[in-house]
């Protein structure tokens, strides 16, 4: 996948290879510019991920026309697993870690997971356009060369998101680049990882329109033979 990297500006704007994060396009995404599978991969995408790091996933939709296709509802975990001490840098010798800095790594994971389901719709796309057999990228972007212009405009709410965990998280353009490339490239592992299990999902997605948290749950727990734990 191409890594993201700071245009130039007063404002930092995450952007993907070349192109910054587009606000419109001739492109458009209900009909044929938006498939059903698509919107149904993309969704689960993002439950699938959600879920693996630990996230409540409470439903997802693909029933309503909208320009993003559907919707995946989730919510992070109210706690997180956090270091009670630390090696002193450059010695054998641990020292207990302060409530500041345990604070520090809950909010750093929360972000950390936010970005990355955030970022799970576009990891997907990425790995469909890396494996055309999948048939999932709208036709018509594939012979125009537009897939990253649709991609973007698709997951531009997600893109925000993942951006503004990346604010909070780093003060630098450079870190904020980081963060956002690294997160991205987290969901694509995590998809690959579970690519039968999102595959359930997103054919159940496709047959019934919309899953309740419930039977998110259920599905991934037959697909991974095991529930996830909280990440930490």
């Amino acid at each position: 996948m191409s890594a993201p990297r700071v245009v130039p500006s007063r404002v930092w704007t995450p952007t993907f290879g070349d192109t910054r994060l587009v606000t419109r396009s001739h492109i458009r995404l209900d009909g044929p510019g938006h498939p059903r599978a698509l919107s149904a991969y993309h969704e689960a995408a993002h439950a699938v991920v959600a879920w693996r790091l630990g996230c409540t996933v409470k439903r997802i939709d693909i029933t309503a026309t909208s320009a993003q296709g559907g919707v995946c509802v989730h919510v992070t975990p109210d706690a997180y697993r956090v270091l009670g001490s630390r090696r002193i840098l450059g010695t054998p010798f641990w020292q207990e870690t302060t409530e500041q800095e345990r604070v520090a790594m809950a909010l750093r994971q929360r972000d950390v997971s936010t970005a990355t389901a955030a970022l799970a719709g576009v990891a997907l796309e990425d790995i469909a356009r890396a494996v055309p057999a999948l048939d999932l990228l709208p036709a018509s972007e594939t012979l125009n060369g537009t897939t990253i212009e649709g991609q973007q405009l698709r997951s531009r709410s997600d893109i925000l998101r993942a951006a503004e965990a990346a604010r909070r998280q780093h003060r630098t353009d450079a870190g904020r680049d980081q963060f956002i490339r690294r997160a991205r490239a987290r969901a694509a592992r995590i998809l690959i990882d579970n690519w039968p299990a999102m595959t359930v999902v997103a054919d159940a997605l496709l047959e019934q329109g919309t899953l309740d948290g419930h039977e998110v749950d259920r599905l991934m727990q037959a697909a991974t033979h095991r529930r996830t734990v909280p990440p930490g």
